[in-house]
């Protein structure tokens, strides 16, 4: 199982890990995660300031291009909302990725909590036989369903239309203040398995 993991991810603690491996884990996704997948325009998906670079262009906004990436959403989400979502919609619904992410399908996986908004993890497990996502936004945590992933996206998922998505921090603490059980679930499952970050510099 290992072996498999390590063709992806560079282990460190490698005694822990296959201790983890042994049970279950939670996995943590960052944006480098899903640099190996592509939209149906066959782009890659893009991590911060390749973002921000296609947003200040997409709308015309090169003036902004020394704010963050969270700041330029916020303008653009003042007055483009929708076509906003729109190209966030389109940038971000992956269309085909690269076979090695079927590795999940090994790993006893309990919870995957991502900070991306593509929909990457649904399309891994779409055609597996063994586990399935269960998005906990849309239905709740599965307690006692071993074929099920818990998923939670902290800054929303492209596949939830009538989520709004967000890249700021601000929006993030919003989001856990105005719903605390999120932010119970999520210290719960961090305490109770080992996590696995993936995708962070």
């Amino acid at each position: 199982m290992l072996s498999y993991l390590a063709m992806a991810i560079e282990v460190q603690n490698e005694n822990t890990f296959r201790a983890a491996l042994s049970d279950a884990l939670n996995v943590f996704l960052g944006a480098g995660f899903s640099v190996l997948a592509k939209n149906s325009a066959g782009k890659s998906m893009p991590v911060g300031d390749i973002l921000k670079t296609e947003l200040t262009k997409e709308f015309e906004l090169d003036d902004l291009s020394a704010l963050s990436l969270a700041q330029v959403c916020a303008i653009i989400e003042s007055t483009q909302s929708e076509r906003l979502r729109k190209f966030l919609a389109d940038r971000f619904t992956v269309k085909s990725f690269d076979t090695r992410y079927r590795v999940l399908e090994r790993v006893a996986i309990k919870t995957i909590f991502t900070t991306n908004v593509d929909d990457l993890v649904h399309k891994i497990y779409a055609d597996s036989d063994r586990y399935y996502v269960r998005d906990v936004m849309l239905r709740g945590p599965a307690f006692r369903d071993k074929s099920a992933v818990d998923f939670i996206a902290l800054h929303g998922c492209v596949g939830h239309s009538e989520e709004p998505l967000s890249f700021s921090p601000i929006d993030l603490a919003s989001a856990f203040s105005s719903d605390p059980d999120r932010f119970h679930f999520l210290t719960t499952r961090l305490q109770q398995f080992p996590t696995v970050f993936w995708g962070y510099s």
